[in-house]
């Protein structure tokens, strides 16, 4: 699909352009081409018939291999949602930093295995600096996720849920927060996970060892440390400090 640039009237520009004119020319220029382009949230791509909200949600068992229900499209395809939004560094909820979900008690192999980025992203907004920059395509596709995605999460699942008490329903992912303060909402999204083939350390076994052997590695005399470099079949290096007494 081919992206041509917007109908509506882009910003005039001087004979001479300022940096900033240009940084928002650039702004509305990528703003339109976003919302234009392959996969964006159009009034079709946010239509019942490519969202059928009688097959929503649905297990895809084969293709995310556990027993969870996702969201899909009219093909029961996982369903992906593009639609413009601001992200957010140095939000509340953001987890980028190099340490951001590691404990101060040093590293953790299972919390390694969960490790993922979590990015904040905020809806466009009339509020933002440069919201007189955004072209209103892109506003309406921004509004019509907020409509799908709300449908999703609340009509839909109070639809296929209105015989089962509330304690009892299946839970959805919270993916917004609110920033009270400023009534404005926020989007959570994450990464894949970051780290894989990661060894279980439930499978890491203490290395077998006689009083022959600590006695061949050690000193004989008195009480000795020493260091003993085991690798195991994992490949990973257990420094052992081995206390030896005669």
């Amino acid at each position: 699909m081919s992206a041509s640039f917007p109908t509506t009237p882009v910003p005039s520009r001087p004979s001479t352009p300022t940096p900033d004119l240009e940084v928002n020319l650039a702004l509305y220029k990528s703003l339109l081409y976003s919302v234009r382009s392959p996969g964006a949230l159009t009034v079709d791509a946010a239509s019942e018939k490519n969202i059928p909200l009688e097959n929503n949600p649905h297990p895809l068992c084969t293709f995310m291999n556990d027993s969870a229900e996702y969201w899909v499209d009219g093909s029961s395809s996982l369903l992906c949602i593009k639609f413009p939004a601001r992200l957010d560094l140095n939000g509340q909820y953001s987890h980028i930093g190099p340490y951001f979900n590691m404990p101060s008690t040093g590293l953790d192999v299972m919390v390694l295995k969960r490790a993922r980025v979590q990015f904040e992203l905020h809806p466009l907004h009339k509020s933002d600096p440069l919201s007189s920059h955004y072209p209103q395509e892109a506003l309406d596709c921004l509004a019509r996720a907020l409509d799908t995605l709300v449908t999703l999460t609340n009509e839909v699942e109070d639809a296929r849920n209105a015989s089962v008490k509330q304690m009892k329903r299946p839970v959805v992912s919270n993916f917004w927060r609110m920033y009270t303060e400023q009534d404005r909402y926020t989007f959570l999204v994450q990464s894949d996970l970051l780290f894989h083939n990661l060894p279980d350390p439930r499978a890491l076994m203490m290395p077998h060892l006689s009083q022959k052997d600590i006695r061949s590695l050690t000193q004989l005399g008195d009480t000795k440390v020493d260091s003993l470099d085991v690798h195991n079949e994992h490949g990973v290096l257990l420094n052992l400090f081995l206390t030896v007494s005669y």
